[in-house]
């Protein structure tokens, strides 16, 4: 398995930019969009609360940028982002 060498600083993102390329934020819908169908459920059934509802929003959130993570060491490991890989460029394919 061949690995990129890391760019230099002024190549790639911040640090924090990174991370937040990492997470995928485009994804995070996938989790959000159950959540505020269940919250608007119980907001029609006169049942919603503000605590619970963040919670579960929190809490999906954090699963699928965990999945995305794992998701994009897994397949660098597996040799699975390449060049030739369709879609936008993983930040572990690009050594960040």
């Amino acid at each position: 398995m061949q690995r990129a060498s890391p760019p230099a600083a002024e190549d790639g993102p911040s640090r924090i930019g990174a991370w937040v390329l990492a997470a995928r934020p485009a994804t995070l819908t996938a989790a959000a969009t159950p959540v505020v169908v269940g919250t608007a459920v119980a907001l029609h059934a006169g049942e919603a609360q503000a605590g619970p509802a963040a919670a579960a929003m929190l809490g999906a959130l954090a699963l699928q940028v965990g999945a995305n993570l794992a998701n994009d060491v897994s397949d660098f490991r597996r040799g699975a982002d390449t060049a030739d890989r369709i879609g936008p460029p993983r930040v572990t394919q690009r050594g960040i």
